[in-house]
């Protein structure tokens, strides 16, 4: 679906929902909706693997990077900042070692030092036994394994929609410095559609609609992981 479409739609359905009155919301602030709506559809249901609508809907999102890490065992570190698409949320992490492929855990620091300190639970060459931790914009790998490589699978960042027309905040800021500003929307850029699955588009107006009441503060259709949940179930 083409920006304007969606633009379309979330005025024709904000205005049929709401009983109070139609404010005239500007392009910025429509595309800042959406975009709102498709950061929150991604966090909700990038876990979310039991039903074909989810993977159907983010798999656009899923993009995947071998990447050298630092370090020797048992401590290794990949920084995200080496990653060609912009982070959100990650999948699955494989390391490539001298053993074949080991599919690390992703733990928290929690628990971090207990995993490490649990003979029954450590990093095991003979168990096929790693972990993960995210850290500061790093990714820290705990095994007993050599590793030569790691595959991290992640859903990248979505691309922001853009109407056009307008310049953006960002690019508005670099311009008031001597740097290459075109990767930034202008009023010069063509427009940008949603990097989700078409078929989806309509969902993430209907989140961006209810986000928009919300920060109106009309509470009955306050944004709810249930009201989430019932557009896609």
């Amino acid at each position: 679906m083409i920006i304007s479409k969606m633009h379309w739609l979330f005025k024709e359905r904000y205005n049929r929902n709401s009983s109070n009155y139609y404010p005239d919301f500007t392009p910025v602030q429509i595309d800042q909706f959406l975009n709102d709506a498709s950061e929150i559809l991604l966090q909700q249901f990038a876990e979310r693997e039991d039903k074909q609508v989810f993977f159907d809907m983010l798999s656009p999102l899923i993009t995947s990077q071998v990447l050298t890490p630092t370090g020797s065992s048992p401590v290794y570190e990949i920084d995200l900042g080496q990653l060609t698409k912009p982070y959100f949320y990650n999948k699955r992490i494989v390391l490539n070692t001298d053993c074949g492929n080991v599919k690390a855990t992703v733990i928290g620091h929690g628990i971090l030092n207990d995993v490490l300190a649990d003979a029954l639970q450590k990093p095991s060459k003979k168990w096929f036994r790693a972990y993960a931790v995210f850290q500061e914009g790093k990714v820290v790998l705990y095994t007993d394994h050599e590793v030569t490589s790691v595959l991290i699978e992640y859903f990248q960042v979505p691309t922001p929609v853009f109407f056009g027309g307008y310049d953006t905040l960002e690019y508005l800021e670099c311009k008031k410095t001597d740097q290459d500003c075109t990767q930034y929307y202008s009023s010069v850029s063509a427009p940008v559609s949603s990097p989700f699955s078409p078929n989806y588009h309509a969902r993430i107006v209907d989140v961006a609609v209810m986000e928009a009441q919300r920060g109106l503060g009309q509470q009955e259709i306050a944004l709810t992981s249930n009201k989430i949940n019932s557009l896609l179930n």
